[in-house]
């Protein structure tokens, strides 16, 4: 997955697992894998967040963005594949 944050990118690979995902930054940088489940390392951060009152290392508006990008997948596939607009 490449993914553009204005002016510079980061890569991931693999994309859809819950360990061993690394890659790299446009600067250079290695993103090394977490050796741990990373589903649960954000689990554990929400649930610190939630009871020491700290920002969550993932908010929750990132989760919508997902979804709205799910949910525009299902209704290109379900109009022949047809252009949604986000």
């Amino acid at each position: 997955m490449l993914k553009d944050c204005k002016n510079d990118y980061y890569f991931l690979q693999p994309i859809q697992t819950y360990s061993g995902v690394g890659g790299k930054t446009s600067d250079g940088k290695i993103l090394h894998p977490i050796n741990k489940k990373q589903q649960v390392l954000q689990m554990q951060d929400d649930t610190k967040a939630i009871l020491q009152n700290l920002p969550e290392m993932v908010p929750g508006e990132e989760g919508l963005k997902d979804i709205v990008i799910v949910e525009a997948i299902k209704k290109s596939v379900q109009n022949d594949s047809k252009y949604v607009h986000l």
